[in-house]
């Protein structure tokens, strides 16, 4: 018997999602800012390196003096500048609001990831790993599922699952409990 319970944030029963004779055993949406930072830290990293190399740059160029020659290296710097700056804005801006339209949900049957407008379910019997990633005291992500995305060395696989929620231990161990009784 499981001793989840839902999420206090979501007092609704996603029961849409439920298939006849099924029983929904925990159900949640991820913390906005745990779920935007999963999904963008590579994109912030590179964006911070944009961003000390433009003020390099600048410093550089201003130690000199003002000279008309510098003004294309100026402009370059600039242009690395927002972008170092503005893309991860962006970024994280998307996957914040996308947080909040996620819900995930655990049955006797299967995993669910509303993500619309996609609806990702995984039998229990299908699941091959549950994978335990603790991001802080009271926050982690349970990766269970993989998928194949194309990437400029060729294709690549991504780890997903539940991310950023809370209790995420406790989440885990009820998946394997499910995983090894299907």
């Amino acid at each position: 018997m499981s001793v989840l319970k839902s999420d206090s944030s979501m007092p609704w029963s996603p029961a849409h999602l439920l298939a006849q004779g099924e029983t929904a055993i925990w159900w949640a949406r991820p913390a906005p800012e745990h779920y935007a930072f999963h999904k963008t830290w590579g994109l912030a990293l590179v964006g911070s390196v944009c961003a000390v190399l433009a003020g390099l740059a600048f410093a550089s160029t201003l130690k000199q003096g003002f000279r008309w020659e510098a003004v294309p290296g100026l402009g370059f710097a600039g242009g690395f500048l927002v972008v170092g700056a503005l893309g991860p804005a962006w970024a994280i801006r998307r996957y914040f609001g996308e947080a909040k339209t996620i819900t995930y949900l655990m049955t006797d049957r299967r995993a669910i990831i509303d993500k619309p407008p996609a609806i990702i379910s995984m039998l229990w019997s299908a699941v091959t790993f549950v994978e335990l990633d603790i991001v802080s005291d009271r926050h982690g992500n349970v990766l269970f599922y993989e998928y194949e995305v194309d990437g400029e060395g060729g294709p690549a696989r991504v780890r997903d699952g539940f991310i950023g929620i809370t209790n995420a231990d406790a989440v885990a161990r009820e998946m394997r409990r499910l995983q090894a009784a299907a």
